[in-house]
């Protein structure tokens, strides 16, 4: 359910985008593009210290009729920038981020949630000692190390 009301959201956004700016176009310069929408979101949880958004993709949609998917990289040259930014520090203890992806001249705002959890840091031991002892022998000593078993 979450991810068709995600879809539905993101659709109805795409639409006012569209309507306000049919609005607003008359008497203005041609705008890039008519209007864009996520075709991948921002990683939704993302650990590290930085704002990670090189996973999105946006759907351009022109006049013509074409469209284009763009990458991050490519948000400048249509006028496309985020708030807050690729590479924005994440506070610790932040419990939610709202990514904002805004072309100013045509008043578009796509909006897209983060939120930010502990790095997981899993620690394997590197020596493992097993004894094992036989009916009628001594204890025998089996050390596992990275580089295979040794027998005492």
């Amino acid at each position: 359910m979450a991810g068709a009301t995600r879809t539905l959201r993101s659709h109805t956004s795409a639409l006012e985008n569209a309507l306000n700016q049919a609005k607003k176009q008359e008497g203005r310069k041609a705008f890039p593009f008519n209007y864009m929408e996520f075709v991948n979101r921002p990683n939704p949880s993302q650990s590290g210290k930085t704002l990670d958004l090189s996973d999105t993709r946006l759907k351009l949609h022109f006049p013509s009729g074409e469209t284009k998917v763009i990458s991050p990289e490519e948000f400048a040259q249509y006028g496309i920038s985020t708030s807050p930014a690729q590479g924005s520090p994440i506070k610790e203890g932040t419990k939610e981020i709202l990514v904002h992806f805004l072309q100013k001249d045509m008043d578009i705002d796509l909006v897209s949630a983060i939120v930010p959890r502990a790095e997981i840091h899993k620690k394997y031991p590197t020596k493992s000692m097993y004894i094992m002892q036989m009916e009628t022998a001594l204890p025998l000593r089996l050390i596992k190390r990275t580089s295979g078993i040794l027998f005492r």
